[in-house]
């Protein structure tokens, strides 16, 4: 099993752990030869000879390697050296998870987290355009740094356990098999129903809840407490937790949390554009008001246009020139 100060494919010098999975471990590295710090994540060592799990490494590394988003970490290189796990090489991403973001700021202002949401689901409709579902999105897997000209620039991390909707060499996970962590899954992962793109939406209205509110739509204090929430409880309304919250924001989080697939956005894009739209409605983007009428100091005289005050000359002249074919002429006297 690696561990820091191990080399691995003679290439990548491992300097930290990072995280681990139940079926793979994450580490910090650094790439001899390019001297660059890279994410190395390796199956774990009772895994790795599965060959039902490494083909499913496998296939879930070039599904992710396929996603070309700015928002979506993808993986650069698949090793499998002799007599080493396989491993998958990721670019390195310096910055605070949005699960950190959350435990500093508390509730999230709509307005900040609103962006931070519409990344997300940009990046995920690129990874559904190529038939690839997260299968895992949580705070933990979005990493939020900053540039010059966006505060929080998203990164969606952890394609590890994605799912391929149409894979060319027959399925690999078993009906009923439960893939996704309590309290982000959506009901259909927690009975090993098929996924779909919908099954990350309902995710991202989990993480919009507890971005909003600082608790989760199916809460519990252990994972069974999460699902048996999740099967037999309703989420408490936004509106309830947070009365200042802007009912039309809130219907759309509950939306995204339907447990009814059907019943959700149809994509991530539309939850995308509705997002959008709440947001440009609230800076008032969609009202138009009426231009308002110039208001002149008491005792002054509004200032004439020029153009409309030699008109009026020029009419005034030719009425006195013209009396008789002036509009302001009286009708002969019919008496």
């Amino acid at each position: 099993m690696p561990k820091p100060g191990d080399v691995l494919a003679g290439r990548f010098h491992i300097s930290r752990q990072i995280g681990q999975g139940g079926l793979a471990q994450v580490f910090e590295a650094e790439q001899l030869d390019l001297g660059r710090r890279v994410v190395i994540k390796t199956l774990r060592q009772p895994f790795a000879k599965d060959p039902v799990l490494l083909t499913r490494f496998r296939r879930e590394a070039r599904a992710a390697a396929c996603i070309h988003h700015p928002n979506v970490t993808s993986v650069s290189a698949l090793y499998e050296p002799p007599g080493e796990p396989p491993f998958l090489v990721m670019d390195l991403v310096d910055g605070e998870t949005l699960h950190d973001a959350f435990r500093v700021s508390g509730p999230m202002d709509a307005q900040r987290l609103i962006p931070i949401l519409m990344q997300l689901l940009d990046g995920l409709a690129a990874a559904h355009a190529r038939g690839i579902v997260h299968r895992d999105l949580k705070p933990r897997n979005v990493m939020l740094t900053r540039t010059a000209s966006i505060e929080d620039f998203v990164h969606i991390v952890d394609f590890g356990v994605a799912a391929v909707l149409h894979p060319t060499d027959g399925p690999l996970t078993v009906r009923g098999e439960m893939i996704g962590t309590p309290g982000y899954m959506a009901p259909e992962q927690v009975t090993g129903e098929p996924v779909t793109p919908s099954s990350d939406l309902f995710a991202v209205g989990v993480i919009a809840y507890l971005g909003l509110c600082g608790r989760l739509p199916f809460g519990g204090g252990t994972a069974g407490e999460r699902l048996i929430a999740l099967h037999y409880r309703e989420a408490p309304p936004l509106t309830e937790l947070r009365p200042d919250l802007d009912p039309a924001l809130a219907a759309i989080v509950h939306r995204a949390l339907e447990k009814d697939g059907g019943r959700r956005f149809t994509s991530a894009n539309e939850m995308a554009r509705a997002l959008r739209r709440w947001s440009l409605s609230r800076r008032g983007a969609y009202n138009h008001p009426r231009r308002p009428r110039r208001c002149h100091p008491p005792g002054s005289r509004p200032l004439r246009d020029p153009r409309r005050a030699r008109r009026s000359r020029w009419s005034s002249r030719w009425r006195s020139r013209h009396p008789s074919r002036s509009r302001s002429a009286s009708p002969p006297c019919s008496c």
